[in-house]
């Protein structure tokens, strides 16, 4: 079952401002749009592959390394969206 992925507005605005920076200053620019959107589709398929992050003050957050961009996506889900 994939689950639905919403945004918070501050990661919207944090994926937003990446994306900038990724396409001014890399030689490859898709790399960041291409990484995010498979770690997305393979949180939303199976949203338990993400290690816990104890440190967040929210229950339940998790998140992904993404390998070729050195960053990491945080989130929490539920029986229908991530």
């Amino acid at each position: 079952m994939n689950r639905r992925v919403r945004f918070t507005a501050t990661a919207r605005e944090h994926v937003r401002r990446e994306r900038v920076w990724w396409l001014a200053n890399r030689e490859y620019p898709d790399v960041f749009a291409d990484e995010l959107e498979r770690a997305l589709d393979v949180i939303s398929q199976v949203p338990g592959v993400g290690s816990p992050y104890a440190s967040s003050p929210v229950f339940g957050v998790r998140r992904v390394y993404l390998r070729r961009t050195s960053l990491h996506v945080y989130y929490t889900f539920d029986a229908t969206e991530i």
